[in-house]
Protein backbone atom coordinates (compact mmCIF):
# COMPACT_ATOMS: atom_id res chain seq x y z
CA UNK A 1 0.00 0.00 0.00
CA UNK A 2 2.66 2.31 0.98
CA UNK A 3 4.03 1.99 -2.54
CA UNK A 4 0.92 2.42 -4.49
CA UNK A 5 0.17 5.51 -2.69
CA UNK A 6 3.47 7.30 -3.37
CA UNK A 7 3.23 6.26 -7.29
CA UNK A 8 0.15 7.79 -7.62
CA UNK A 9 1.58 10.90 -5.45
CA UNK A 10 4.29 10.74 -8.12
CA UNK A 11 2.09 10.21 -11.26
CA UNK A 12 -0.67 13.03 -9.56
CA UNK A 13 2.66 15.73 -9.41
CA UNK A 14 4.29 14.31 -12.44
CA UNK A 15 0.49 15.55 -13.88
CA UNK A 16 -0.49 18.73 -12.40
CA UNK A 17 3.21 20.27 -12.00
CA UNK A 18 3.04 21.63 -15.78
CA UNK A 19 -0.23 22.46 -14.91
CA UNK A 20 0.35 24.91 -12.69
CA UNK A 21 3.74 26.18 -13.38
CA UNK A 22 2.42 27.40 -16.99
CA UNK A 23 -0.48 28.56 -15.41
CA UNK A 24 1.89 30.41 -13.22
CA UNK A 25 3.90 31.60 -15.95
CA UNK A 26 1.33 32.72 -18.39
CA UNK A 27 0.04 35.10 -15.00
CA UNK A 28 3.47 36.39 -14.58
CA UNK A 29 4.31 37.14 -18.19
CA UNK A 30 0.59 38.94 -19.01
CA UNK A 31 1.06 40.75 -16.00
CA UNK A 32 4.91 42.09 -16.87
CA UNK A 33 3.63 42.51 -20.16
CA UNK A 34 0.55 44.78 -19.28
CA UNK A 35 3.34 46.78 -16.42
CA UNK A 36 5.70 46.75 -19.63
CA UNK A 37 3.21 48.57 -22.06
CA UNK A 38 1.98 50.92 -19.16
CA UNK A 39 5.60 51.99 -18.42
CA UNK A 40 5.96 52.77 -22.39
CA UNK A 41 2.98 54.55 -21.77
CA UNK A 42 4.37 56.91 -18.95
CA UNK A 43 7.72 57.41 -20.78
CA UNK A 44 5.35 58.85 -23.50
CA UNK A 45 3.39 61.05 -21.52
CA UNK A 46 6.50 62.01 -19.84
CA UNK A 47 7.80 63.41 -23.34
CA UNK A 48 4.30 64.84 -24.76
CA UNK A 49 4.69 66.71 -20.88
CA UNK A 50 8.05 67.72 -21.44
CA UNK A 51 7.49 68.73 -24.76
CA UNK A 52 4.16 71.04 -23.30
CA UNK A 53 6.86 72.51 -21.06
CA UNK A 54 9.00 73.43 -23.30
CA UNK A 55 6.35 75.38 -25.49
CA UNK A 56 5.18 77.40 -22.34
CA UNK A 57 8.82 78.26 -21.96
CA UNK A 58 9.39 79.05 -25.63
CA UNK A 59 5.92 81.26 -25.17
CA UNK A 60 6.72 82.78 -22.47
CA UNK A 61 4.04 81.76 -20.18
CA UNK A 62 6.86 79.94 -17.76
CA UNK A 63 10.64 80.83 -17.25
CA UNK A 64 13.46 78.37 -16.88
CA UNK A 65 14.11 79.27 -13.76
CA UNK A 66 11.10 78.12 -12.32
CA UNK A 67 12.33 74.79 -13.15
CA UNK A 68 15.37 74.84 -11.67
CA UNK A 69 16.16 73.17 -8.62
CA UNK A 70 12.56 71.68 -8.34
CA UNK A 71 12.07 67.79 -9.09
CA UNK A 72 8.72 66.92 -10.06
CA UNK A 73 6.70 63.38 -9.41
CA UNK A 74 3.93 62.51 -11.23
CA UNK A 75 0.74 59.65 -10.96
CA UNK A 76 -0.66 58.29 -13.83
CA UNK A 77 -4.53 57.51 -12.67
CA UNK A 78 -6.67 54.52 -14.43
CA UNK A 79 -10.07 55.34 -15.38
CA UNK A 80 -11.57 54.54 -12.30
CA UNK A 81 -8.87 56.92 -10.62
CA UNK A 82 -6.74 54.23 -9.12
CA UNK A 83 -2.91 54.82 -9.17
CA UNK A 84 -1.49 52.63 -12.02
CA UNK A 85 1.57 53.72 -12.15
CA UNK A 86 3.63 56.75 -10.92
CA UNK A 87 6.74 58.22 -10.08
CA UNK A 88 8.67 57.56 -6.67
CA UNK A 89 6.99 59.88 -4.06
CA UNK A 90 3.64 59.50 -5.27
CA UNK A 91 2.14 58.06 -1.87
CA UNK A 92 0.69 61.61 -1.02
CA UNK A 93 -1.27 61.11 -4.28
CA UNK A 94 -2.26 57.33 -3.12
CA UNK A 95 -3.13 58.76 0.58
CA UNK A 96 -5.40 61.59 -1.48
CA UNK A 97 -7.35 59.00 -3.18
CA UNK A 98 -7.89 56.81 -0.56
CA UNK A 99 -10.04 59.17 1.10
CA UNK A 100 -11.57 60.71 -1.68
CA UNK A 101 -15.22 60.10 -2.48
CA UNK A 102 -15.60 62.23 -5.77
CA UNK A 103 -12.31 61.54 -7.41
CA UNK A 104 -12.75 63.91 -10.52
CA UNK A 105 -13.81 67.20 -8.92
CA UNK A 106 -11.97 67.00 -5.88
CA UNK A 107 -8.53 65.39 -7.07
CA UNK A 108 -6.85 68.83 -6.86
CA UNK A 109 -8.33 69.50 -4.06
CA UNK A 110 -7.59 66.49 -1.66
CA UNK A 111 -3.73 66.61 -2.96
CA UNK A 112 -3.47 70.18 -2.45
CA UNK A 113 -4.91 69.23 1.25
CA UNK A 114 -2.52 66.47 1.59
CA UNK A 115 0.67 67.80 0.32
CA UNK A 116 0.29 71.55 2.17
CA UNK A 117 2.15 74.19 0.74
CA UNK A 118 3.57 71.74 -2.53
CA UNK A 119 3.48 74.06 -5.50
CA UNK A 120 1.82 72.24 -8.68
CA UNK A 121 3.25 73.18 -11.65
CA UNK A 122 1.05 71.63 -13.79
CA UNK A 123 -2.14 69.81 -12.66
CA UNK A 124 -4.83 67.77 -14.20
CA UNK A 125 -3.10 67.02 -17.65
CA UNK A 126 -4.90 64.83 -19.93
CA UNK A 127 -2.95 63.64 -23.31
CA UNK A 128 -5.12 63.78 -26.34
CA UNK A 129 -6.60 60.91 -27.01
CA UNK A 130 -6.22 58.88 -24.16
CA UNK A 131 -8.62 57.73 -21.60
CA UNK A 132 -6.21 58.06 -19.08
CA UNK A 133 -5.77 60.98 -15.92
CA UNK A 134 -2.31 62.42 -15.85
CA UNK A 135 -0.81 64.67 -12.90
CA UNK A 136 2.29 66.19 -12.36
CA UNK A 137 3.07 67.82 -9.12
CA UNK A 138 6.32 69.44 -7.38
CA UNK A 139 7.52 66.64 -5.00
CA UNK A 140 10.89 65.19 -3.62
CA UNK A 141 12.02 62.48 -5.87
CA UNK A 142 13.17 59.18 -4.15
CA UNK A 143 15.11 57.34 -6.36
CA UNK A 144 14.09 53.46 -6.37
CA UNK A 145 16.51 50.82 -4.98
CA UNK A 146 15.22 48.24 -7.79
CA UNK A 147 16.17 50.82 -10.91
CA UNK A 148 13.90 49.88 -14.17
CA UNK A 149 10.47 48.78 -13.17
CA UNK A 150 10.84 45.38 -15.03
CA UNK A 151 13.31 44.01 -13.25
CA UNK A 152 11.66 43.50 -10.30
CA UNK A 153 9.83 40.64 -12.25
CA UNK A 154 13.14 38.91 -13.28
CA UNK A 155 13.48 37.09 -10.24
CA UNK A 156 10.20 35.31 -10.13
CA UNK A 157 10.39 34.61 -14.03
CA UNK A 158 14.03 33.30 -13.44
CA UNK A 159 12.54 31.21 -10.45
CA UNK A 160 9.39 29.75 -13.36
CA UNK A 161 11.98 29.30 -15.87
CA UNK A 162 14.21 26.77 -13.51
CA UNK A 163 10.77 25.16 -11.79
CA UNK A 164 9.94 24.45 -15.60
CA UNK A 165 13.59 22.94 -16.21
CA UNK A 166 13.50 20.90 -12.78
CA UNK A 167 9.91 19.26 -13.54
CA UNK A 168 11.12 18.43 -17.21
CA UNK A 169 14.29 16.82 -15.78
CA UNK A 170 12.25 14.85 -12.94
CA UNK A 171 9.43 14.12 -15.27
CA UNK A 172 11.77 12.69 -17.63
CA UNK A 173 14.12 10.67 -15.03
CA UNK A 174 10.73 8.81 -13.90
CA UNK A 175 9.55 8.15 -17.22
CA UNK A 176 12.78 6.88 -18.11
CA UNK A 177 12.59 4.55 -15.08
CA UNK A 178 9.14 3.41 -15.75
CA UNK A 179 10.13 2.43 -19.09
CA UNK A 180 13.56 0.43 -18.16
CA UNK A 181 11.34 -1.09 -15.69
CA UNK A 182 8.67 -1.87 -18.49
CA UNK A 183 10.88 -3.26 -20.39
CA UNK A 184 12.53 -5.74 -18.30
CA UNK A 185 9.20 -7.08 -17.47
CA UNK A 186 8.29 -7.33 -21.32
CA UNK A 187 11.33 -9.32 -21.91
CA UNK A 188 10.60 -11.50 -19.31
CA UNK A 189 6.97 -12.27 -20.85
CA UNK A 190 8.62 -12.56 -24.42
CA UNK A 191 10.90 -15.03 -23.12
CA UNK A 192 8.20 -17.18 -21.33
CA UNK A 193 5.60 -16.86 -24.20
CA UNK A 194 8.88 -18.08 -26.12
CA UNK A 195 8.80 -21.41 -23.97
CA UNK A 196 12.00 -20.30 -21.61
CA UNK A 197 10.64 -20.70 -18.28
CA UNK A 198 13.85 -21.66 -16.91
CA UNK A 199 15.20 -17.84 -16.54
CA UNK A 200 13.66 -16.23 -13.17
CA UNK A 201 12.10 -12.56 -13.35
CA UNK A 202 14.20 -10.09 -11.98
CA UNK A 203 12.09 -9.07 -8.92
CA UNK A 204 14.26 -6.22 -6.98
CA UNK A 205 11.86 -3.23 -7.46
CA UNK A 206 10.02 -1.69 -4.15
CA UNK A 207 7.59 -0.40 -5.68
CA UNK A 208 4.24 -1.82 -8.14
CA UNK A 209 7.05 -2.84 -10.65
CA UNK A 210 8.07 -5.17 -7.82
CA UNK A 211 4.47 -6.56 -7.28
CA UNK A 212 3.86 -7.24 -10.85
CA UNK A 213 7.38 -8.85 -11.57
CA UNK A 214 6.78 -11.20 -8.75
CA UNK A 215 3.45 -12.18 -9.99
CA UNK A 216 5.03 -13.05 -13.00
CA UNK A 217 7.72 -15.06 -11.55
CA UNK A 218 5.11 -16.91 -10.05
CA UNK A 219 3.43 -17.56 -13.10
CA UNK A 220 6.71 -18.67 -14.54
CA UNK A 221 7.60 -21.51 -11.38
CA UNK A 222 3.71 -22.28 -11.78
CA UNK A 223 4.59 -22.89 -15.56
CA UNK A 224 7.89 -24.72 -14.80
CA UNK A 225 5.75 -26.86 -12.37
CA UNK A 226 3.76 -27.75 -14.76
CA UNK A 227 6.07 -28.42 -17.70
CA UNK A 228 7.60 -30.67 -15.17
CA UNK A 229 4.41 -32.30 -13.82
CA UNK A 230 3.60 -32.81 -17.98
CA UNK A 231 6.82 -34.41 -18.50
CA UNK A 232 6.61 -36.75 -15.93
CA UNK A 233 3.16 -37.72 -16.70
CA UNK A 234 3.87 -38.42 -20.11
CA UNK A 235 6.78 -41.03 -18.82
CA UNK A 236 4.47 -42.35 -16.21
CA UNK A 237 1.97 -43.10 -19.24
CA UNK A 238 4.85 -44.31 -21.34
CA UNK A 239 6.06 -46.83 -18.66
CA UNK A 240 2.50 -47.92 -17.10
CA UNK A 241 0.73 -48.04 -20.70
CA UNK A 242 4.31 -50.31 -22.28
CA UNK A 243 4.38 -52.58 -19.55
CA UNK A 244 1.36 -54.73 -20.71
CA UNK A 245 1.84 -53.93 -24.00
CA UNK A 246 5.44 -55.72 -23.86
CA UNK A 247 3.99 -58.35 -21.99
CA UNK A 248 0.96 -58.78 -24.56
CA UNK A 249 3.82 -58.91 -27.26
CA UNK A 250 6.19 -61.49 -25.60
CA UNK A 251 3.60 -63.83 -25.50
CA UNK A 252 2.16 -63.37 -28.60
CA UNK A 253 5.53 -63.80 -30.73
CA UNK A 254 6.17 -66.81 -28.18
CA UNK A 255 2.75 -68.62 -29.61
CA UNK A 256 3.58 -67.80 -32.91
CA UNK A 257 6.76 -69.59 -32.55
CA UNK A 258 5.36 -72.36 -30.92
CA UNK A 259 6.91 -72.03 -27.98
CA UNK A 260 4.25 -73.37 -26.17
CA UNK A 261 3.82 -77.23 -26.84
CA UNK A 262 1.39 -78.10 -24.68
CA UNK A 263 -2.57 -76.70 -25.05
CA UNK A 264 -2.31 -76.21 -21.11
CA UNK A 265 0.72 -73.42 -21.89
CA UNK A 266 -0.68 -72.36 -24.50
CA UNK A 267 -4.43 -72.00 -22.48
CA UNK A 268 -1.92 -70.11 -19.54
CA UNK A 269 -0.42 -67.60 -22.24
CA UNK A 270 -4.18 -66.65 -23.31
CA UNK A 271 -5.02 -66.08 -20.10
CA UNK A 272 -2.03 -63.77 -19.18
CA UNK A 273 -2.84 -62.10 -22.92
CA UNK A 274 -5.68 -61.13 -21.69
CA UNK A 275 -5.44 -60.34 -18.35
CA UNK A 276 -3.04 -57.81 -19.04
CA UNK A 277 -5.12 -56.32 -21.96
CA UNK A 278 -8.07 -56.19 -19.06
CA UNK A 279 -4.91 -53.94 -16.53
CA UNK A 280 -4.47 -51.78 -20.08
CA UNK A 281 -7.85 -50.90 -20.65
CA UNK A 282 -8.31 -50.21 -17.04
CA UNK A 283 -5.58 -48.17 -17.20
CA UNK A 284 -6.54 -46.73 -20.17
CA UNK A 285 -9.95 -45.76 -18.44
CA UNK A 286 -8.69 -44.23 -15.75
CA UNK A 287 -7.03 -41.88 -17.97
CA UNK A 288 -10.11 -41.27 -20.36
CA UNK A 289 -11.54 -40.74 -16.41
CA UNK A 290 -9.09 -38.18 -14.89
CA UNK A 291 -9.16 -36.16 -18.56
CA UNK A 292 -13.00 -35.60 -18.17
CA UNK A 293 -12.33 -34.70 -14.80
CA UNK A 294 -9.75 -32.02 -15.68
CA UNK A 295 -11.59 -30.95 -18.53
CA UNK A 296 -13.30 -27.39 -17.93
CA UNK A 297 -16.54 -28.42 -19.67
CA UNK A 298 -17.21 -31.52 -17.18
CA UNK A 299 -20.60 -30.73 -15.22
CA UNK A 300 -21.79 -32.39 -11.78
CA UNK A 301 -25.27 -33.45 -11.70
CA UNK A 302 -26.10 -32.22 -7.95
CA UNK A 303 -28.83 -33.41 -5.75
CA UNK A 304 -29.24 -32.47 -1.99
CA UNK A 305 -29.74 -35.92 0.17
CA UNK A 306 -29.49 -36.14 4.09
CA UNK A 307 -26.31 -35.93 5.00
CA UNK A 308 -25.99 -38.24 7.73
CA UNK A 309 -28.20 -41.03 6.37
CA UNK A 310 -25.93 -40.82 3.32
CA UNK A 311 -22.65 -41.28 4.62
CA UNK A 312 -24.29 -43.98 6.57
CA UNK A 313 -25.32 -45.58 3.67
CA UNK A 314 -21.63 -45.22 2.11
CA UNK A 315 -19.53 -46.59 5.50
CA UNK A 316 -21.93 -49.60 5.31
CA UNK A 317 -21.11 -50.17 1.65
CA UNK A 318 -17.25 -49.86 1.90
CA UNK A 319 -17.86 -51.91 5.42
CA UNK A 320 -18.72 -55.20 3.31
CA UNK A 321 -15.64 -54.40 0.85
CA UNK A 322 -13.13 -54.04 3.58
CA UNK A 323 -14.08 -56.87 5.37
CA UNK A 324 -13.94 -59.11 2.46
CA UNK A 325 -10.32 -58.31 2.01
CA UNK A 326 -9.38 -59.85 5.95
CA UNK A 327 -9.29 -55.73 7.06
CA UNK A 328 -11.15 -54.19 10.12
CA UNK A 329 -13.07 -51.72 9.53
CA UNK A 330 -14.63 -48.69 12.21
CA UNK A 331 -16.70 -46.23 11.54
CA UNK A 332 -18.07 -43.10 13.26
CA UNK A 333 -20.72 -40.74 11.73
CA UNK A 334 -21.49 -37.83 14.00
CA UNK A 335 -23.55 -35.69 11.58
CA UNK A 336 -26.71 -34.02 12.87
CA UNK A 337 -29.69 -35.92 11.28
CA UNK A 338 -30.89 -32.16 10.03
CA UNK A 339 -28.02 -31.31 7.97
CA UNK A 340 -28.39 -31.73 4.41
CA UNK A 341 -25.06 -32.54 2.04
CA UNK A 342 -25.11 -31.29 -1.95
CA UNK A 343 -23.23 -34.06 -4.07
CA UNK A 344 -23.09 -36.17 -7.06
CA UNK A 345 -24.07 -39.54 -6.00
CA UNK A 346 -22.24 -40.80 -9.33
CA UNK A 347 -18.85 -39.10 -8.21
CA UNK A 348 -18.99 -39.67 -4.64
CA UNK A 349 -19.01 -43.64 -5.52
CA UNK A 350 -16.10 -43.20 -7.57
CA UNK A 351 -14.62 -40.56 -4.78
CA UNK A 352 -15.03 -43.38 -1.86
CA UNK A 353 -13.79 -45.91 -4.41
CA UNK A 354 -10.60 -44.66 -5.02
CA UNK A 355 -10.14 -44.06 -1.28
CA UNK A 356 -10.91 -47.52 -0.45
CA UNK A 357 -8.79 -48.93 -2.73
CA UNK A 358 -5.89 -46.96 -1.90
CA UNK A 359 -6.26 -48.22 1.50
CA UNK A 360 -6.58 -51.59 0.84
CA UNK A 361 -3.39 -51.12 -1.81
CA UNK A 362 -1.26 -50.00 0.88
CA UNK A 363 -2.35 -52.05 4.55
CA UNK A 364 -2.58 -56.00 4.68
CA UNK A 365 -4.78 -58.34 6.54
CA UNK A 366 -5.50 -57.42 10.02
CA UNK A 367 -5.18 -54.01 9.23
CA UNK A 368 -8.01 -51.29 9.97
CA UNK A 369 -9.46 -48.71 7.66
CA UNK A 370 -11.48 -45.85 9.74
CA UNK A 371 -14.26 -43.66 7.97
CA UNK A 372 -14.89 -41.02 10.50
CA UNK A 373 -17.22 -38.11 10.02
CA UNK A 374 -17.50 -34.82 12.12
CA UNK A 375 -19.52 -31.43 11.99
CA UNK A 376 -17.04 -28.71 12.47
CA UNK A 377 -17.31 -24.87 12.64
CA UNK A 378 -20.82 -24.89 14.06
CA UNK A 379 -22.07 -27.90 12.23
CA UNK A 380 -21.24 -25.47 8.81
CA UNK A 381 -18.56 -28.26 7.60
CA UNK A 382 -18.48 -31.83 7.51
CA UNK A 383 -15.12 -33.73 7.67
CA UNK A 384 -14.47 -36.86 6.24
CA UNK A 385 -11.39 -38.48 7.48
CA UNK A 386 -10.64 -41.87 5.56
CA UNK A 387 -7.71 -43.40 7.36
CA UNK A 388 -5.73 -46.56 8.57
CA UNK A 389 -2.93 -48.20 10.37
CA UNK A 390 -0.62 -48.81 7.71
CA UNK A 391 2.61 -47.87 6.74
CA UNK A 392 1.57 -44.23 5.76
CA UNK A 393 2.83 -42.71 2.39
CA UNK A 394 6.31 -43.81 3.09
CA UNK A 395 8.97 -41.34 1.59
CA UNK A 396 6.24 -39.58 -0.47
CA UNK A 397 5.44 -36.45 1.40
CA UNK A 398 1.18 -35.58 1.88
CA UNK A 399 1.61 -32.32 -0.22
CA UNK A 400 2.49 -34.57 -2.94
CA UNK A 401 0.29 -37.73 -2.89
CA UNK A 402 -2.41 -36.10 -5.12
CA UNK A 403 -0.23 -35.73 -8.32
CA UNK A 404 -0.28 -38.15 -10.55
CA UNK A 405 1.85 -41.20 -10.83
CA UNK A 406 2.92 -40.73 -6.95
CA UNK A 407 2.66 -44.07 -5.50
CA UNK A 408 3.54 -45.57 -2.16
CA UNK A 409 6.49 -48.05 -0.80
CA UNK A 410 5.06 -50.59 -3.03
CA UNK A 411 6.22 -49.42 -6.26
CA UNK A 412 4.84 -49.84 -9.85
CA UNK A 413 4.36 -53.29 -9.15
CA UNK A 414 0.70 -52.04 -8.01
CA UNK A 415 -2.36 -52.00 -10.78
CA UNK A 416 -2.82 -48.70 -11.33
CA UNK A 417 -1.40 -45.27 -13.43
CA UNK A 418 -1.09 -43.70 -9.64
CA UNK A 419 -4.24 -41.87 -10.29
CA UNK A 420 -5.96 -42.67 -7.14
CA UNK A 421 -5.35 -39.95 -5.03
CA UNK A 422 -5.42 -37.56 -8.36
CA UNK A 423 -9.15 -38.48 -9.12
CA UNK A 424 -10.47 -38.02 -5.47
CA UNK A 425 -8.97 -34.17 -5.21
CA UNK A 426 -10.64 -33.83 -8.53
CA UNK A 427 -14.20 -35.10 -7.56
CA UNK A 428 -13.25 -33.00 -4.25
CA UNK A 429 -12.72 -29.63 -6.32
CA UNK A 430 -15.33 -30.13 -9.23
CA UNK A 431 -17.70 -30.62 -6.06
CA UNK A 432 -16.49 -27.50 -4.03
CA UNK A 433 -14.90 -29.47 -1.40
CA UNK A 434 -11.35 -29.49 -0.09
CA UNK A 435 -8.88 -32.27 0.22
CA UNK A 436 -5.67 -32.88 2.48
CA UNK A 437 -3.62 -35.49 3.39
CA UNK A 438 -1.49 -36.71 6.69
CA UNK A 439 -0.54 -39.09 9.12
CA UNK A 440 -3.18 -40.40 10.87
CA UNK A 441 -3.44 -41.01 14.90
CA UNK A 442 -3.13 -44.80 14.37
CA UNK A 443 0.14 -43.94 12.48
CA UNK A 444 -1.09 -45.25 8.95
CA UNK A 445 -2.17 -42.63 6.15
CA UNK A 446 -5.18 -40.16 6.31
CA UNK A 447 -7.17 -38.68 3.84
CA UNK A 448 -9.35 -35.49 5.13
CA UNK A 449 -12.34 -34.47 2.63
CA UNK A 450 -14.18 -31.29 3.47
CA UNK A 451 -17.45 -30.08 2.44
CA UNK A 452 -20.39 -27.27 3.82
CA UNK A 453 -23.51 -28.79 5.47
CA UNK A 454 -26.64 -27.20 4.28
CA UNK A 455 -29.23 -26.86 6.99
CA UNK A 456 -32.92 -28.48 6.70
CA UNK A 457 -35.24 -29.88 8.11
CA UNK A 458 -35.42 -33.79 9.75
CA UNK A 459 -36.65 -36.49 7.08
CA UNK A 460 -35.64 -34.27 4.10
CA UNK A 461 -35.09 -35.80 0.93
CA UNK A 462 -34.00 -35.24 -2.47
Amino acid sequence: MKHSTKIRAMIIALTLTPFFLITFSYYMITTFSREVALFREVLEWQEWVETKLTDQIRQGTLAQEDLKNRDFAFVVLSEEMEVAAGSPGTHPVRTALAESHDPRQELLTHIEEQLGETRFSLLSVQAPGNERYYVIYEHPVIKPPGGHPGRRHLLPLTLVALALVAGSLVGTAILQDFSSKLNVLRDATHRMAAGDITTPVPAAYRDEFGLLAQDLEFLRLTLDQARTQRTRMFMGLSHDLSTPLTTIKGYVEALEDNVFGEPQSRQQALQAISSKADLLQERIDQLIDFSRLESPDHQAILAVVPAGDYFSDVAETIRRDVELTGRYFLQEIAIPRKKLIQVDRRLMERLFENLYQNAIRYTQEKNTVFFRVHPREKDTIFELEFADDGPGFGEVSPREVFEPFRRGSHGRNEPGLGFGLTTVRSIAETLGFTVSAGPSPEGGASITVRGPLIPGKPGSSE
